[in-house]
């Protein structure tokens, strides 16, 4: 599904009904599932749908233009992914939580140099 984030493996030979990614005419990343194979002169052809589209691809793929078959996919992980190279997605994520850590340590510092004030180290 658009949005997720899939882990491919690279295998020998796809068969049908496998999810594959793979760079179509255009060099863009692609993840469809073979439906079918079609021998030509060429070599073989693979013939990919995606899961949500109504039809088939216009264009047919050979092997070497797979990445790999899904091995694993983590639902919706690209949508966070793209939101965190966002500005608002890059302060939520990274900035507003660095400074929430640097202030709880500089809490604990001043805690500590208040400590060490009420009990002082004597000889």
């Amino acid at each position: 599904m658009m949005g997720d984030v899939v882990i491919t493996s690279k295998t020998s030979q796809y068969y049908p009904g496998e999810v594959v990614t793979f760079l179509n005419q255009d060099n863009r990343t692609i993840t469809h599932r073979i439906i079918d194979t079609k021998e030509t002169n060429n070599g073989t052809f693979l013939i990919t749908k995606g899961d949500a589209n109504q039809g088939k691809d216009r264009d047919e793929i050979q092997s070497k233009q797979i990445l790999g078959k899904i091995i694993l996919v983590v639902p919706k992980l690209g949508f966070v992914i793209a939101f965190t190279r966002t500005p608002p997605g890059f302060a939520l994520l990274v900035i507003i939580p660095a400074l929430i850590i640097t202030f709880d340590e500089i809490k604990k510092i001043f805690r500590q140099k208040t400590k060490s004030k009420d009990h002082p180290i004597t000889d």
